[in-house]
């Protein structure tokens, strides 16, 4: 009996030596850090010719002065640039507002108050191109053929797709108004603002 103790002390003493780490393995553990998920940005930025790159600008087209037949005489342009690091699709929409107009004339045969939906009507457009080769004027209907005039742009050109604007690239709008010399003296001392507005999203 005695031995018997003795061996299971025994084997009990050996497989405690080995459970406690007599045995030694090598081993080597390395890390891949630094892993990081961080969101690109899209980041639209505009410019014309009197203000630099921002995130809007204001009287880029127009002419406060106008008179009937000014072909040709009324152009401006808008440059849009991707600053953000995403490729994106950018669309653009234009729209008509009232004006802030000056004083009807006194004369009460040229007193005649236009809508800004009327006076955009005498407004006609000989180019609206954007990146030197996307004619816009393509994509408008010319629904009384005189000529295609900004109501008739801001009717047909609502999220009209300009295609993909790269991360860092920059294009043009470029557009030349004239107006209608059919237009009378109800169109004296009236006017209409255009709003171009650039929507740039996920591509």
């Amino acid at each position: 009996m005695k031995t018997i103790l003795v061996s299971m002390m025994t084997i009990a003493l050996v497989g405690a030596l080995i459970g406690g780490g007599i045995y030694a393995v090598f081993s080597d553990t390395e890390a891949s850090t630094g892993n990081e998920f961080i969101a690109g940005t899209l980041d639209l930025k505009l410019t014309d010719a009197d203000e630099t790159l921002q995130d809007g600008v204001t009287g880029s087209i127009g002419d406060t002065n106008m008179k009937p037949d000014d072909s040709g005489t009324v152009t401006g342009w808008i440059k849009v640039k991707n600053s953000g690091s995403l490729d994106g699709t950018l669309t653009l929409t234009i729209s008509l507002s009232e004006p802030t107009e000056p004083s009807e004339p006194t004369d009460p045969d040229l007193d005649t108050e236009l809508t800004a939906a009327e006076f955009a009507d005498g407004v006609i457009a000989t180019t609206l191109t954007y990146d030197t080769t996307t004619d816009l004027l393509a994509a408008v209907t010319d629904d009384d053929a005189d000529g295609k005039d900004l109501k008739e742009i801001a009717d047909d050109i609502v999220s009209y797709d300009l295609g993909t604007l790269g991360a860092g690239v920059e294009k043009q709008l470029d557009m030349t108004v004239y107006l209608d010399d059919a237009c009378n003296n109800d169109f004296q001392a009236d006017g209409v603002a255009v709003t171009f507005t650039f929507t740039l999203t996920q591509a």
